[in-house]
Formats: C-alpha cells, structure tokens, sequence
C-alpha cells in the first residue's frame, strides 16, 4: 500500500512576496510540507480588463520570488490552466490538508471564481483559509466602525514566515508536463523598459526612494501628471500585486513621520493608502457600482 503525501498548498494570487505573507505563515505553522502555486487562468487572461502589461508585471514579480527561494530548495510551481483544473490534478496525487490564500476582493470573474473553488473545497473535503490582504473586509453590512478596523488592520504586527521551520514540496517534471496547460506567453518574459519591473524587491526600492526623497514633493505634486511621477510613491502595482504588503508600507511612512521628518506630506500619503481600501471595500459592498 503507497501513502499518499499530507501537504498544505499556499494559492498566490495578488500576494506576490515573501515577507508579512499570512498565508505562508499559517502554512508552515501547520506543521506539512508546503507547496506554493500560483495559476494564470486563462478565464481571467481573456478578461477585458486584462492586458500584457499586468502578466508581465505578475511573471517578473514570480521570477523573483523564484530567485529567493532557490535558498529554501523550493519554488512555486507556476500552472497556466484554470485554478479548478490544477487542483483536481493535486488532490490525485497528494492528501491535501489545507489551502492558504489571500482574500481577494476583484472583479466579478475572481469572485465568481473564489465562489466556485469554495464549493469545490467544500465538496471534496479541503479547508480553505483566506487571510485579509488590505483592509477591506467581506460580508459588512456597514462601515460605521470601518476607519477603525483599516487602523487595527494597518498597526498589526508584521506576520513574516518562519522560514527556519518551513519544509516544502515540489512537483515532479512528470507531473508538470502531464497536465493540459497552456504554455507561458513569451511577451510577457520580455521586459518592458518603459514600465516599471515587477517583483518585492523593486517595490522596495521605490519604497525607500519615496520614503528618504521623493515624499517632499508628495503633497504639492499629486495632481500634476509630470510631476507626480518624481513626486509621488509609485507604489501602485506593487499595492495592487501585493509585492509588498500595505501594512508595511503603512508602518514604514509612520515610523518617517514620529521622526518627525516630512509629517504632513506622510499624514496625506497615508490618507491615500485608507482612501485606496474604503474605494475598494465600497465595490465589495455595493458591487452594482
């Protein structure tokens, strides 16, 4: 008799890093190996809203994540089939404990999906666990007490792994190219130098950058197109890829502003990093807009 491998699975989705990642904590404190995965579903790829530039960005932040952890002798096993498809796949070979991911709050297709995949998860056995990415909460009725809940959300310690007691599991070649997957476009293998590059580790760049320099300008330069450019954070794709946490872009800019350094300009920024959740916490509670 063969025993079938225990295994917990981290979903990425718009969670592409390594450090204040619940998903990938909760994952290894589980105590199985871990396997890490992200899928680009072609539902979504042929979605109007999608577009080269956001595949792009998203392959260049995975080859990243692949780069650092090659020091784990692990990776994450990147599929280009439907989410549905790669899992029914999984569940043959392994015995799987648990899925982690983040709460995504997007469009009508990934929240069609997410529905999906619940009663799929439910239907085969498999806890799903989703950690909140960005302050915005699913299910409110109202959002009397929201302001405070986006600060208890935005102050709360940093959940960094414990990289020291991760185990992980790779997918065999085999398995790889046994499935029916779509191969990965080379367009979006090709950088882009007119964009800004995907990955944790340039969101970081532009972070400190904004933090040291450019945020003197912040207040006075928003509402210029040209000169928001040298002037404001450019942080927004890595916000909305999750290449760096919110939380740690909200600690960071307050930590600047008790030193008392560019106060005002980092009380508006940071105004903006609440704005950006209430808008989206708005489309999740009135999603007819």
């Amino acid at each position: 008799m063969t025993l079938v491998q225990e295994i917990s699975i981290v979903w990425l989705k718009r969670d592409l890093r390594l450090s204040d990642h619940q998903s990938i904590a909760e994952a290894i404190r589980a105590g199985f190996p871990v396997l890490l995965m992200y899928c680009f579903e072609p539902s979504l790829i042929a979605a109007p809203q999608s577009d080269d530039r956001h595949w792009r960005f998203v392959w260049e932040s995975l080859q990243e994540m692949q780069t650092r952890l090659k020091a784990l002798k692990t990776s994450v096993a990147i599929f280009h089939m439907e989410v549905q498809e790669v899992f029914q796949y999984l569940k043959a070979e392994f015995d799987i404990q648990a899925v982690y991911s983040h709460l995504e709050t997007g469009i009508h297709i990934t929240f069609e999906r997410d529905k999906q995949m619940s009663a799929f998860f439910k239907e085969i056995g498999i806890s799903w666990y989703e950690y909140a990415q960005q302050g915005v909460s699913r299910g409110l009725i109202d959002r009397s007490r929201w302001t405070n809940s986006w600060y208890e959300f935005a102050n709360a310690p940093i959940q960094n792994p414990d990289w020291d007691n991760a185990s992980f599991i790779e997918l065999s070649d085999s398995f790889m190219k046994n499935l029916p997957q779509r191969e990965i476009s080379e367009v979006w293998k090709k950088p882009n130098p007119s964009m800004q590059p995907g990955g944790e580790s340039k969101g970081r760049l532009y972070l400190k950058s904004f933090l040291e320099k450019r945020v003197k300008n912040y207040s006075r330069h928003i509402s210029k197109p040209e000169l928001s450019r040298k002037g404001c954070s450019r942080l927004s794709p890595y916000l909305a890829w999750g290449c760096i946490s919110l939380r740690e872009v909200y600690q960071s800019s307050e930590q600047k502003a008790k030193s008392g350094f560019q106060a005002r300009n980092f009380t508006n920024f940071q105004s903006r990093l609440r704005w950006h959740c209430h808008f989206i916490q708005k489309f999740e509670m009135e999603c007819r807009m």
